[in-house]
């Protein structure tokens, strides 16, 4: 075998462990969808956020999703191939409405509105704040779904 042979073979075998390594960084997450109910009744146009434990001094991961006009959600990730970490998370649920004149802005500027006092949280307020919020789901690898029940 030639030297030129040597050095292509080992740079197969190279690329071949640093695919692999690349491809199995961990295990994998899961995805994150389900419907939000308030008394029976869905609400859209909902903000969920779920947030992980804190990790050290460092806050846990957080998770976020719109429902659409039936109450469903499907939780975002940065990078759908890795998914929602498994673990516990608490879950926070928020709807806006816009006070009377208020034009409600678009997503992007609703922190802004909620800051300036120009709209009103519409779902019980203890679904809002993460740390009275009694809604919790754990997360494993695959397919979840996890249905969220407001009460009044």
């Amino acid at each position: 075998m030639s030297d030129l042979q040597r050095v292509v073979l080992r740079s197969i075998g190279l690329l071949g462990v640093i695919l692999v390594a690349g491809c199995s960084s961990g295990e994998a997450g899961g995805k994150v969808s389900g419907t939000v109910t308030e008394n029976g009744t869905a609400v859209a146009a909902a903000k969920i956020t779920f947030m992980g434990a804190p990790q050290g001094d460092k806050p846990g991961p957080q998770f976020m999703a719109k429902t659409d006009d039936q109450g469903k959600y499907s939780l975002i990730v940065a990078d759908p191939t890795k998914g929602v970490p498994s673990g516990p998370y608490k879950v926070t649920v928020v709807k806006y409405a816009p006070k009377k004149g208020a034009k409600m802005p678009d997503e992007n500027d609703i922190d802004q509105m909620v800051v300036a006092g120009l709209v009103t949280i519409t779902t019980p307020r203890i679904y809002a704040d993460p740390e009275k919020t009694p809604l919790k789901a754990d997360v494993v690898t695959g397919s979840n779904t996890v249905d969220l029940q407001l009460k009044k």
